[in-house]
């Protein structure tokens, strides 16, 4: 909100849940709304633009439609992100592909132009999950009216853009991941098995910690001999 300021931007409003710390806001303490997203929204206004980044994947799947349908309450067009499968992170709960949106926001006639990651997809300095999962969610109507937004929403039926889409970040920290535990299991050993916030598994031989900042889980005992070998799990 206060970017938006920066760029000219002479109205903002923003929403968060019961868990908004006051002393973090950067603006006005009025201008955010307090509210639980999983429940139909209504600030008895409409904007040039919403904005709601990697934020859907917090809510349950049966909350889906309610978000898509107060984004598109109060904005013609919706600048969207929200976590891949297997993407994982805290309080993670509906990790969907990017299709799955997109047919939600299609029952409101809001399509997908998919312009904005091809520009940032190299650029380090933007988060990756952003590189990876932005979309932005239009109004037919105002598509139509909009010649740069038309000629994109006409390119991309040219070159049929695939939506979903993944990152090498993601990719490569997943297969290492995988990797880490297929060696393991081939070596043998005593292990640590750890388990960080993302719910994410890491390998420690012994009885050292990883340093990922993960919390000791179980131990496990993989007899050292060929492949097909249990775990023995404690």
């Amino acid at each position: 909100m206060s970017v938006a300021r920066e760029m000219g931007v002479e109205i903002v409003r923003g929403v968060d849940g019961p868990w908004l710390d006051p002393s973090q806001l950067v603006v006005e303490r009025e201008l955010v709304t307090v509210a639980d997203l999983e429940q139909p929204l209504n600030l008895g206004t409409r904007f040039d633009l919403a904005i709601c980044l990697e934020t859907a994947e917090h809510l349950k799947a049966s909350a889906a439609e309610t978000l898509v349908e107060s984004l598109v309450r109060h904005a013609p067009a919706v600048l969207f992100s929200a976590a891949v499968p297997y993407q994982r992170g805290p309080g993670h709960v509906n990790e969907q592909w990017p299709n799955y949106w997109c047919e939600r926001f299609a029952r409101h006639r809001y399509g997908a132009l998919d312009f904005i990651r091809s520009s940032v997809w190299y650029d380090e300095k933007v988060l990756w999950w952003y590189r990876q999962n932005v979309l932005l969610f239009v109004n037919s109507d105002l598509c139509r009216s909009r010649p740069r937004l038309h000629r994109e929403g006409e390119i991309q039926k040219l070159r049929l853009q695939p939506a979903s889409v993944v990152l090498p970040d993601l990719f490569v920290t997943v297969a290492r991941r995988l990797l880490d535990l297929e060696q393991a299991l081939l070596k043998g050993g005593d292990y640590v098995l750890e388990v960080d916030e993302h719910g994410s598994v890491y390998l420690t031989a012994g009885d050292g910690l990883t340093g990922n900042g993960a919390r000791p889980h179980m131990t496990a005992s993989v007899p050292r001999k060929r492949a097909g070998s249990a775990w023995n799990v404690r």
